[in-house]
């Protein structure tokens, strides 16, 4: 019993051992995992600030969008002739649209019933660069500005604006690029790391429990010995007392007092001495004069 005690307390000291290693090891993949953490944060918010200059202009042109309606894309098209603004606004959308800058086509989008959603949908992150270089020379006309293409029209103002918002984000984007790049890698990478961290945090966790059930174990053992010794010492008394009894019946005092002389002084104490002892020899059993009172403890 006191050998598998050992042995328990042994193995649970080379867990708590282990365990104390792997402790250290996740506390520093953790601060590692938090230093990775900020530095992907901080890039990302890098790119969310560039994105967010363009964003005021692109809610804005969004907006002025949705306040337009059927009677406000009819009214462009019931030009002939349209005026040198309009026909410089018409030409800048069909050129996003992946259409002809002439009016003819410009008056069929018009009259597209989904015209507006087209708009409001265009897929800014992805503008080819061709179709970026070819409205290069509206942005830069002083006269393709929202101010002065209201007073002509108040849809081609709205679409002017939406226009000169997709220029902008698509420039704001390109400048992001590597930004969003870097990001991504640094996401990746952060990834990784949480990943190996969550593996040696579960790892933690098992050693951990494996401890809180050995120390259960050992602690129960040991209860268990000790409630073991107290009924052993117990059982030893009692039984040192039967064989007295016997003796006493079976063979007289004067053997029992022999017997007594290898028991434990705790178990049988004379108290005083036989004054006087005959015995016949021959005979089975020996004549006792005197009985020595030998008290027994249980």
């Amino acid at each position: 019993m006191a050998e598998t005690h050992c042995r328990s307390k042994y193995h649970t000291d080379g867990y708590e051992s282990h365990t104390d290693m792997v402790r250290r090891i996740v506390k520093e993949d953790e601060a590692i995992a938090k230093v990775k953490a900020e530095e992907t944060q901080s890039i990302a918010d890098d790119a969310q600030r560039d994105l967010d200059e363009a964003m005021p202009a692109l809610d804005a042109a969004n907006k002025a969008l949705d306040s337009l309606d059927k009677a406000d894309i009819s009214e462009i098209r019931v030009f002939t002739k349209p005026p040198d603004l309009v026909m410089t606004v018409m030409e800048a959308i069909s050129i996003l649209l992946n259409a002809k800058p002439d009016w003819s086509s410009a008056k069929q989008l018009l009259g597209d019933s989904n015209f507006l959603k087209r708009l409001l949908e265009y897929d800014k992150e992805n503008i080819k660069p061709q179709i970026l270089m070819k409205l290069q020379k509206y942005i830069a006309n002083p006269e393709f500005v929202p101010e002065k293409v209201e007073k002509v029209s108040k849809a081609c103002r709205s679409m002017c604006m939406w226009v000169r918002a997709m220029d902008l984000y698509s420039r704001v984007v390109k400048d992001v690029e590597p930004k969003k790049k870097k990001l991504a890698a640094a996401q990746a990478e952060l990834d990784a790391t949480m990943a190996t961290l969550r593996q040696k945090q579960k790892k933690l966790k098992d050693v951990e429990e494996q401890i809180r059930e050995l120390q259960d174990q050992y602690d129960t053992s040991l209860g268990e010995k000790e409630s073991l010794a107290g009924t052993h010492s117990v059982h030893n008394v009692r039984l040192d007392v039967f064989i007295s009894a016997f003796q006493v019946g079976t063979h007289g005092v004067y053997n029992v007092r022999l017997y007594a002389m290898t028991l434990p002084r705790s178990t049988v104490e004379r108290t005083d001495r036989p004054r006087r002892t005959s015995c016949i020899w021959g005979t089975e059993r020996p004549r006792v004069g005197h009985r020595e009172k030998i008290p027994m403890t249980i």
